[in-house]
């Protein structure tokens, strides 16, 4: 994943970079089966808060891909550099 494409997907569908970065730390040897997107979302709905995760995994992708957010002057959001 390219930072462009962080971006979008941040802006479009952010749930779905949970189940980017899953895939990404998913070990083979360790962890059987992986889960698919609807499993893993039923899964984390169930045992978790979804905004907490959410927000852990834009904080981790965001420090990859040194995203930096344009604010006006009164703190609105105007675009992720």
């Amino acid at each position: 994943m390219t930072k462009e494409e962080y971006i979008k997907i941040k802006q479009s569908n952010p749930t779905e970079l949970i189940y980017i970065y899953y895939r990404n730390k998913f070990d083979v040897n360790r962890n059987k089966p992986e889960l698919s997107r609807n499993s893993l979302m039923m899964y984390i709905q169930a045992y978790a808060d979804i905004n907490i995760i959410l927000n852990y995994v834009i904080n981790e992708f965001d420090a990859k891909f040194d995203i930096r957010i344009l604010l006006d002057a009164n703190g609105h959001y105007i675009k992720s550099i």
